[in-house]
């Protein structure tokens, strides 16, 4: 009877919470407010006051905690409280955080085991500690250690909040509280006792997770599964709360239903991730969900609210379903309509709406009031023990399988301490080069050592030597520094990454080019090779004589080449030659090979056509000029082409496609096209001719181009006799009046 009494009383002071995914179903919540009472209940609260009493009054302010990675002391401003949280993790949760659902982009599986579940766990009290710190709550609540459980799981459909209920009174309750009831054979059924004697007067609050609970749904046509568990969660005032994490059943029906993108996100690392944590802690400190039929009106104002514009309904000022609820809420936000972060409360104000409301909902003040008495359920004290490393870097062949750490505890032994040791990826990934979990490790009074082993795992293809650390994660009766054991595996397959480099050491260009700068991989193609290549001025100028280089390349795996592009600058006269250096550095997946290459940039000669209207006629040649500047000491060519234009070649000109040679120092050369002569008028008429480069170092210039125009030949009239007037007759008496003077002249002739 003991023990239902008690179990009655947790029950009453639990609130639970939905989920935070659509596609789960809703359920029924059990009022929690202040206002609740029992016998027991009272006693427990007054026995709680008594303590916080005297741990404020005597206790010193100091635990050791780890925050985004760091450790000791302090890790918030001056005047926060800590509250200790112990992390209960069901074993099952971490199996599943093994469940390899999702890759990075170098196809690292996020969900690789213990890493992957602190991780997650760390960012939900990063996130919550960001809300206390905007909504001014006095405290920040840390994960004081990580306890692995393997006590019986009951599905909260059919059972509510028994796990917790059963994990709660197991480490809070004192040993007289665990006589009266005789709940202590439900703690050693449960498994529970060795958490509890590492946890218990150690801690201010219990935080409990487990994996969603689901099954292969009936018709896989629809979905892929059912749920189990009706909540995501549970809190108990001033004791505990619990979270039921559907990451993983939510990552598989996502999948299912095809979408491997931002909502996996969302779930994993985004509000979807830390909003059922967040909204049980609030539970944990004096909130309660809005007013419903559920959960009807009562004299307090811890309630939840809404407001703003949601992004799919019309918000109506009287109709609080239709804004956007605060995180306290009972149901909470999904992918596409997303709830606030934060408590409901009167100062704050989001589309010119009020998130609360002073008398009726206003669940921040009763955070903030708890947020004086939680801190101090338990004695803090500064430990007397600590714990490190015997040594920083250990060096395992792969084909041992095996390897071990050892980690010493020094100062005062006479009383147990607890250690978590967490394993943290490098180039070495967890399941794939090693298996390190999440270790307990337990030094009883007066032990001051202690062999910790991890398995090595096999790879059958090739690659090469990889490490990861080891580090302590957190610990209980010991001080600890962030000094980790850097774990190299040395491969028994080596991949043969070879070595990277220039392909030349020395490269030519003249100014103005883009050069291709070629990158080799010898001796070994295996995997991708990563590197920067950076420019380094000499006599070539940054800025002046090229352009800023500063490239990544990659050569991917099996490839034996890599490219990467220097551009030069032209400058408008002879600098004579002039050189930098590239550089190779930052290499990854590969050795150095050749490491610099030096480029010497040369001036170039300018050619143009000295103009660009040219006028000729028919019949003759057109004479062009080309003349070459800036660099003049080598011999250079070009190429001079005809393009027609209304005149036509081997009509009107005769085509043009020739080598124009300049010898060195020479400036001026000709091209003579021929015209050809025409019958008859046909008008001016033109064709082109362009500029081309025929050898390197020349620069055609922007007269590129000239126009020759070609004009008809001038016609000139034809010269006629003189005609008799038309108006006489005797149009042929000239022939008859000469006849007789011919006549009388051979006459003459012949006498004589």
């Amino acid at each position: 009877m003991k023990k239902q009494l008690l179990a009655a009383t947790i029950t009453m002071l639990i609130t639970s919470a939905a989920s935070a995914n659509s596609w789960l179903p809703g359920h029924d919540h059990t009022q929690c407010d202040g206002a609740v009472h029992s016998p027991l209940s009272d006693l427990l609260f007054a026995e709680q006051a008594k303590q916080v009493a005297l741990n404020k009054q005597n206790a010193a302010a100091f635990s050791q905690v780890r925050s985004n990675g760091s450790s000791g002391g302090a890790v918030f401003s001056s005047g926060v409280n800590v509250t200790n949280v112990a992390v209960v993790i069901h074993k099952s949760y971490l199996e599943t955080s093994a469940g390899k659902f999702t890759k990075d982009p170098q196809g690292k599986y996020y969900e690789n085991g213990a890493q992957f579940a602190v991780d997650r766990i760390q960012k939900k009290f990063d996130a919550l500690n960001g809300i206390f710190e905007k909504q001014k709550v006095n405290t920040r609540l840390v994960p004081a250690y990580f306890a692995v459980s393997d006590n019986a799981i009951y599905n909260t459909r059919d059972h509510g909040a028994k796990e917790l209920i059963n994990v709660t009174q197991c480490i809070q309750l004192s040993d007289l509280a665990l006589d009266f009831t005789n709940f202590k054979s439900t703690c050693e059924d449960e498994n529970l006792l060795n958490i509890r004697n590492t946890l218990h007067n150690k801690v201010d609050v219990v935080f409990y997770i487990r994996e969603f609970l689901s099954s292969e749904s009936d018709n896989l046509d629809v979905e892929p599964y059912k749920s189990l568990d009706n909540v995501n969660g549970h809190g108990v005032l001033r004791l505990s709360f619990s979270e039921y994490d559907s990451y993983f059943t939510t990552v598989k029906y996502l999948k299912f239903d095809g979408d491997n993108g931002e909502n996996i996100v969302f779930d994993r690392i985004g509000l979807g991730s830390v909003q059922t944590f967040i909204h049980e802690v609030g539970h944990v400190f004096g909130t309660m969900h809005e007013v419903s039929d559920a959960e009807p009106v009562t004299s307090e104002s811890n309630r939840a609210y809404a407001c703003g514009n949601r992004k799919s309904v019309t918000k109506d000022v009287n109709d609080l379903n239709s804004m956007r609820k605060t995180v306290d809420w009972s149901f909470g936000s999904n992918y596409t309509d997303p709830g606030h972060l934060f408590f409901s409360d009167p100062e704050i104000f989001v589309d010119g709406d009020p998130c609360g409301v002073f008398g009726v909902a206003n669940n921040i003040a009763y955070v903030r009031d708890n947020a004086a008495v939680i801190p101090f359920t338990t004695a803090k004290s500064a430990p007397s023990a600590s714990v490190s490393f015997v040594i920083n870097e250990l060096v395992l062949n792969r084909s041992e399988e095996k390897g071990q750490v050892v980690l010493r505890r020094t100062g005062d032994l006479s009383a147990p301490s607890h250690v978590n040791l967490l394993a943290k990826d490098d180039t070495a990934w967890e399941l794939r080069d090693f298996k390190f979990g999440l270790k307990e490790v337990a030094f009883a009074a007066g032990e001051s050592e202690k062999t910790i082993e991890f398995d090595i795992l096999p790879r059958a293809e090739r690659h090469p030597d990889t490490r990861f650390d080891i580090i302590v994660r957190q610990a209980i009766g010991a001080s600890f520094t962030d000094t980790p054991v850097s774990v190299t595996i040395a491969s028994d397959n080596k991949a043969l990454n070879g070595e990277v480099g220039f392909e030349r050491s020395t490269l030519s260009t003249f100014e103005g080019d883009i050069v291709e700068v070629v990158f080799k991989r010898t001796n070994g193609t295996d995997g991708d090779a990563t590197f920067t290549v950076t420019a380094e001025s000499g006599t070539a100028v940054e800025g002046v004589d090229f352009k800023p280089v500063s490239a990544t390349v990659t050569i991917k795996d099996g490839q034996n080449m890599g490219t990467a592009m220097l551009e030069t600058i032209k400058r408008d006269t002879a600098q004579g030659a002039r050189s930098l250096k590239l550089k190779i550095s930052q290499i990854n997946g590969a050795a150095l090979g050749q490491a610099e290459a030096t480029v010497t940039i040369a001036d170039v000669t300018d050619v143009v056509f000295a103009q660009t209207q040219i006028n000729a006629t028919e019949g003759n040649t057109a004479t062009v000029e080309i003349r070459r500047s800036n660099d003049l000491t080598q011999a250079v060519s070009v190429n001079v082409s005809s393009v027609n234009g209304t005149a036509t070649a081997g009509v009107d000109y005769q085509t043009v496609n020739q080598t124009v040679n300049f010898a060195a120092n020479q400036t001026t050369a000709t091209v003579v096209v021929s015209l050809i002569n025409r019958e008859g008028t046909q008008g001016t008429r033109s064709f082109q001719l362009n500029l081309s480069s025929s050898t390197a170092g020349v620069s055609i210039g922007s007269a590129s181009s000239a126009t020759i125009n070609i004009s008809d030949v001038a016609l000139v009239p034809p010269t006629t006799p003189s005609q008799p007037d038309s108006g006489k007759s005797g149009g042929s008496t000239g022939v008859f009046f000469a006849l007789p003077l011919l006549l009388l002249a051979l006459l003459r002739k012949y006498r004589g």
